[in-house]
């Protein structure tokens, strides 16, 4: 029996529920097909992936319109040596003194000198300092000697406000997404890719990265880019709804990429994230100072002449990274919190379900679906012969209870089945669409493994052989 809980090695994305998961990207159960679930599933096992990936994502820059604080050079000069015999009030320095903290930003000029290196090195937290009144500085106790005049004078400082230039952003977040055909889901590595690819943008998200995507097949699709929540929701959606078909040619990916990166716009500087299952034909490395990160979805053995672009491909990354076949059961896997936290939000979106609209009921449908698709999966990933938990059970048996207190499903399901919420049709067709297809798209995948195996002997087999006698 699998574990109910989160695996120890999991990132901290997956401390989430996939309803709050879902939450993240702007999406919940009722605005996706089970085929799309299955792709959140991945990304969110697939976080670990990305984590620690060293890419410089974004670096934040100042907003033109705040006002920073300088030191500015006045004409007075203060004569800081020598002094007079005549005794004045006031509070001067004397070898009596205390440490105290800044009262106002009126005092900015009292603290001490060193302090001033701060705002130089990290200037948020000197800012955050200023804010705090944490700021040191001297407490003189009793007056002491006027200065009088010196050979050499120290120029006097003052603060000025004015208007901060804005820094250009370092880095930004780049993705390349092969949805060729090679990449359908026929042992779901589809979607494992998205899933993959949904994870690093949502980390380029949370690090207020502008986010570029393009798809590529034997052409470069479109680019989308964007940086507020909405263009990141936008950007999600197109992820999980693009269709697979066509060619592949990551060369040609590449190099569209690299002139992104070079000119002006909102490309500039980014590093490359590509995912691919390597089964393309490379020529010439278009990549100077910019860098490349691979992640090769899916199993190559050793005699596929695809080793050779995998080599290739690794000589030109900086992070090159697989995720194996055998990872898949893994990644896709539903928590037991997952399967509960669907079920509260449908039971509780079905209370008002007598005063559904159309739409509205086919969402609840859809949810419906999304649920069985869980359970599914969870009994899929857990084996034939686990035990199933009572809270599983209980929510099974409650399935049915809930689907005949829900209005009909809409005139056309088979329409508003194949289309997604945006009205675009969806991206993995190939995809098992219910809880029994799922059931047995693992047995498929092992199938698919065991023939692409056994070609590879074939083909070892008739290169070893020897050549058939001349007829002369």
């Amino acid at each position: 029996m699998l574990p109910l809980s989160s695996d120890s090695h999991r990132s901290s994305h997956e401390s989430c529920d996939l309803v709050q998961y879902l939450a993240l990207f702007g999406l919940d159960l009722g605005a996706i097909q089970p085929e799309q679930v299955a792709m959140f599933l991945a990304a969110r096992g697939a976080a670990s992936y990305v984590e620690d990936l060293q890419i410089p994502i974004a670096a934040r820059s100042k907003p033109d319109d705040v006002l920073s604080l300088r030191q500015l050079e006045t004409d007075e000069a203060a004569s800081l040596t020598g002094y007079s015999s005549e005794l004045v009030g006031g509070q001067l320095p004397s070898d009596d003194m205390e440490v105290t903290t800044i009262r106002g930003t009126d005092q900015l000029a009292r603290i001490f000198p060193t302090q001033w290196l701060l705002e130089e090195v990290c200037p948020d937290a000197f800012y955050a300092k200023v804010a705090q009144r944490e700021l040191l500085m001297p407490d003189w106790r009793e007056p002491t000697d006027d200065p009088r005049d010196s050979d050499s004078d120290s120029p006097d400082h003052e603060l000025v406000e004015e208007r901060a230039a804005a820094d250009r952003p370092r880095q930004h977040a780049y993705l390349l997404l092969d949805t060729s055909g090679t990449m359908n889901d026929h042992d779901r590595r589809g979607t494992v890719a998205r899933g993959l690819a949904l994870a690093f943008l949502l980390k380029g998200r949370q690090q207020r990265a502008r986010l570029n995507f393009r798809p590529f097949t034997g052409q470069v699709d479109e680019l989308s880019s964007g940086s507020t929540k909405e263009e990141f929701h936008a950007i999600a959606r197109r992820v999980i709804e693009v269709a697979n078909s066509g060619q592949t040619r990551i060369q040609t990916a590449l190099e569209r990429a690299v002139r992104d990166i070079r000119k002006e716009g909102p490309c500039l500087r980014a590093d490359v994230m590509l995912i691919t299952d390597g089964i393309s034909r490379l020529t010439e490395n278009p990549f100077g100072e910019e860098n490349l990160h691979t992640f090769l979805i899916g199993d190559l053995m050793a005699e596929d002449k695809s080793m050779e672009i995998v080599h290739l491909l690794r000589e030109w990354s900086r992070t090159f990274r697989c995720v194996w076949l055998s990872r898949y059961k893994d990644l896709l896997r539903p928590a037991l919190g997952d399967i509960q936290a669907a079920d509260r939000q449908l039971q509780a979106l079905a209370e008002r379900a007598s005063r559904a609209t159309e739409d509205e009921a086919a969402r609840l449908h859809r949810m419906l679906e999304n649920v069985k698709f869980l359970i599914a999966q969870w009994k899929q990933a857990a084996g034939r012969k686990a035990p199933v938990p009572a809270e599983l059970r209980a929510i099974e048996e409650g399935l049915a209870a809930t689907a005949g207190r829900l209005p009909p499903a809409p005139a056309s399901p088979g329409e508003s089945g194949a289309q997604g919420a945006g009205g675009r049709r969806l991206a993995m067709a190939a995809a098992p669409a219910s809880g029994e297809e799922a059931c047995a798209a693992g047995g498929s995948s092992v199938l698919w493994q065991m023939i692409r195996r056994l070609l590879a002997a074939l083909r070892r087999l008739l290169r070893r052989a020897p050549a058939p006698p001349s007829s002369r």
